[in-house]
């Protein structure tokens, strides 16, 4: 996995119960929850959702198609955040596990959108590249629109582009589809945020995509890259095994997950003729 947290602006987020005092933001939750019914609400009292928790099969709890809105009305909801318990907090991810089971992604556009609300909530973005990349290729699509996206931050669009690097591991025909994709980001280096850029070199190293090689070169040597995310070029050169990492040097990858990409033989028939 690479290490999306260097560099991460250390926002100070005002509570919801900071900026609006009058409202009861428990009572309000407690409210949400009374508007689900069966079987859509037995996800309230499902269990506890945790960091890197397998998923469960939800397919004994007879949820089918028809459930499919009020599904993903309940992975939409945000009030819920602010349950009396965890384990009626967790309901949201819950649904959004639920659906994507079911294959759907039809709701991402309205889950993303939800983004700003869960800015802080780790636990949150921690589910983004196991949900799309069991949704599968059909979420690409989704991913895409929401880049496009002005208002879209760039953390925010990490999380969904760490989900397409999750879905090009998983469907390997579609590995080529998404590193175009995010050299498509990267192509607009002049115009991105710096941190954005050094998080889709990121991705793009994730994915041993070393024919980026050339364009991640031109956004360093322009100097729009923050190589507190993606470290600087001759790490990410490094990375690639084009050269050897720095001694003491902090790795991109953890838990020895890095990837292998092997610069390709020159073919026979583009050889110069001697003379």
């Amino acid at each position: 996995m690479v290490k999306k947290i260097m560099g991460k602006k250390n926002k100070a987020k005002k509570s919801k119960a900071t900026s609006t005092p009058t409202i009861n933001w428990q009572a309000r939750a407690l409210a949400a929850r009374g508007e689900y019914k069966p079987p859509v609400d037995a996800l309230f009292s499902f269990g506890e959702v945790g960091f890197q928790q397998k998923w469960p099969d939800y397919s004994g709890l007879g949820f089918s198609e028809a459930d499919v809105p009020e599904l993903a009305r309940l992975a939409c909801d945000t009030r819920l955040d602010y349950a009396d318990t965890h384990v009626a907090a967790s309901a949201p991810i819950h649904a959004m596990r639920v659906l994507a089971q079911f294959k759907n992604s039809e709701f991402l556009p309205a889950l993303f959108a939800t983004f700003d609300e869960r800015d802080d909530d780790d636990l949150f973005h921690e589910e983004m590249p196991e949900l799309l990349a069991t949704i599968g290729p059909s979420a690409i699509s989704y991913v895409q629109a929401f880049f496009a996206l002005p208002e879209a931050e760039p953390f925010h669009r990490a999380s969904a582009s760490n989900g397409l690097v999750a879905i090009a591991k998983k469907y390997r025909p579609v590995r080529s589809q998404i590193v175009g994709i995010l050299m498509n980001e990267l192509s607009h280096y002049e115009d991105n945020d710096e941190v954005w850029n050094g998080l889709l070199i990121a991705d793009l190293i994730d994915l041993a995509a070393g024919e980026a090689l050339p364009l991640i070169e031109k956004a360093f040597m322009a100097d729009t890259v923050d190589d507190m995310v993606c470290g600087g070029l001759r790490d990410v050169r490094a990375e690639f095994g084009l050269v050897p990492p720095r001694r003491n040097s902090t790795p991109i990858f953890l838990g020895g997950t890095r990837p292998v990409w092997r610069k390709p033989s020159p073919d026979p028939s583009d050889k110069t003729p001697e003379s």
